[in-house]
């Protein structure tokens, strides 16, 4: 089984582009909630580790797409 940076197995299949893309929507949501400043250092963290997450997300989940799956 392939492994990705950081030792988790790498998606393979069709059903793993759900399991991204309702992760993808969970961190937007999340964003949402929080807004992009934040009120303070700990929601800005949480926002700027959401944003990350999500940008690699959508990476992961566009290069499936172009892989055919």
């Amino acid at each position: 089984m392939d492994r990705d940076r950081h030792g988790e197995s790498a998606p393979h299949r069709a059903g793993d582009t759900r399991l991204l893309e309702e992760e993808i929507r969970l961190f937007e949501w999340r964003l949402a909630r929080l807004g992009l400043d934040g009120d303070c250092a700990y929601e800005r963290a949480l926002s700027r580790a959401y944003g990350s997450l999500l940008e690699e997300r959508r990476s992961r989940l566009a290069a499936m797409r172009a892989a055919g799956f």
